[in-house]
């Protein structure tokens, strides 16, 4: 039989072992998934049934004898009530204190509003009393005439500069023009020997320069001239107006103003601080009123807590016991709860040796296949699936392929039984074609049948003694195998 084909039919039963545990595991996995619903399923219905009895055991309709559980909850209890009222009262403390600095603020609302009414009437008496003095009503006139006048000599050096910029851009785009501006041709400033004064003069009379430099000068000289009058008038302006505001500070002050400017300021302070007071006690009302909500809707650490001892109790108790328990309550609540209990209870007990059983056959298809693939590997490492592989003598390797599986025989000796049924079939060499005086016939030597064989030497050398020349010699290995065939001396 041919060392591939016994190589193929390892790797197919390798790769069937492992479709089967594979198979196996999806079974596991789903029968574990469908255990842990069952569980979560009776966690939740123990919580449940916790809950129920802790508002028995809250409400004293518990009728018989109390467990540690119960006790342990009752203690539980009596801190939440401890909790309650502590916030009840922290509670109607806050509304006092809200109650209170509301009252505070309304006051101090009261009293600024009183004090800007009454700023708010002197100012208006002090403005009506200035309107009627001559000099204030001559001051204010001689003000809105300065600032009218600045406003429109500003408007008009705004003017002048937006047409410098616009009606500019044609001279300062004329190179020869620029060129003549910048030495100050025709100026006083302008300064050249006689070729350059020649040369620049008749570019001038080119460019048509006299009358293109006097309007370029007035262009520029319009918005300087129109913005210095408009810088004046506005100083006026000013100055007019920093006299009319002294007769106004003046008046006011005479009338007591600022005197009530400072008791609206302080005013508007107090009723700020109070505001703070009062929203940073409305806060903190709604956080106890946040906290007693929790207490109230049994979200509480100490409900939390009994219910987990209650539920860790009840998980803990059989079915009969949890039956007892239920009796025990003035409510029918929880008995339907214990009967789903049961089931639940009742349908992972079924399913538990399904478990068992199924974790036993992924162990041994897991151990198996492990073994099958140690021997396929092993297989591949000594070669015995290459082309010149054969196993003779009878062998029927499908029997000890299923032995490896099952354990009943060792890679290691299932290996060794594979050698000693093995052998290499080398291709007959080429005869010689050199120089040399022979020739080998067309022979295949075998390779040891240890599986680690090997077939390598030398050709050439002397004559060794009672044999051909050039003999023929072999050592170390052929292929990675060790050992062969060895020869004493020459052929």
């Amino acid at each position: 039989m041919k060392g591939r084909a016994v190589y193929r039919m390892v790797h197919e039963r390798a790769e069937g072992a492992r479709a089967q545990a594979d198979a196996i595991g999806t079974r596991l996995r789903e029968t574990t998934a469908a255990w842990e619903a069952e569980r979560e399923a009776e966690s939740a219905e123990l919580a449940r049934l916790a809950r129920v009895r802790l508002e028995e055991l809250a409400a004293n309709r518990v009728v018989e004898r109390l467990d540690e559980a119960d006790r342990a909850v009752l203690g539980l209890l009596d801190a939440k009530r401890s909790e309650v009222r502590r916030l009840d009262e922290a509670i109607a403390a806050s509304v006092a204190a809200q109650a209170e600095r509301g009252t505070a603020r309304i006051r101090l609302r009261s009293d600024l509003d009183e004090a800007r009414a009454a700023h708010q009437r002197q100012v208006d008496a002090t403005k009506a009393r200035l309107e009627a003095d001559e000099a204030y009503a001559f001051g204010r006139a001689r003000t809105e005439t300065a600032v009218e006048k600045a406003s429109r000599a500003e408007e008009k050096a705004a003017q002048a500069e937006t047409d410098r910029a616009t009606k500019g851009k044609p001279y300062e785009a004329d190179r020869l023009f620029t060129y003549l501006w910048r030495r100050g041709y025709g100026t006083a400033s302008y300064r050249a020997n006689a070729l350059v004064r020649t040369l620049d003069g008749w570019v001038a009379r080119l460019v048509r320069y006299d009358g293109a430099r006097l309007d370029y000068a007035r262009l520029l000289e319009i918005p300087l001239r129109l913005r210095e009058h408009a810088d004046l008038l506005g100083a006026t302006a000013a100055t007019e107006a920093a006299a009319l505001a002294r007769l106004e500070e003046e008046a006011l002050s005479a009338d007591g103003v600022p005197a009530l400017v400072a008791d609206l300021e302080a005013k508007e302070r107090a009723l700020a601080d109070a505001e703070a007071l009062l929203a940073a006690e409305e806060a903190r009302g709604a956080g106890l009123r946040t906290e007693g909500a929790v207490l109230d809707a049994g979200e509480d650490r100490f409900t939390r807590e009994a219910i987990e001892v209650l539920k860790a109790h009840a998980g803990r108790e059989d079915v009969s016991t949890l039956r007892r328990d239920a009796g025990a309550t003035a409510t029918g609540a929880d008995d339907p709860i214990v009967e789903r209990v049961a089931a639940r209870r009742a349908l992972r007990e079924r399913l538990e040796p399904e478990l068992q059983r199924l974790r036993e056959e992924q162990e041994g298809a897991l151990a198996g296949l492990a073994r099958l693939e140690d021997l396929r590997r092993g297989f591949r490492q000594r070669g015995y699936d290459s082309d010149d592989s054969l196993f003779e003598g009878g062998f029927g390797p499908e029997a000890l392929v299923e032995e490896v599986f099952r354990g009943a025989v060792a890679v290691a000796a299932a290996l060794a039984r594979l050698a000693s049924h093995h052998r290499f079939d080398i291709p007959a060499r080429p005869r010689s074609t050199g120089g040399g005086g022979f020739s080998f016939p067309d022979i295949s030597f075998p390779r040891s049948r240890g599986g680690g064989g090997g077939f390598g030497g030398t050709f050439g050398g002397g004559r060794s003694p009672g044999g051909f020349g050039g003999g023929f010699r072999t050592g170390g290995g052929f292929g990675g195998r060790s050992g062969g065939f060895r020869t004493g001396g020459g052929f």
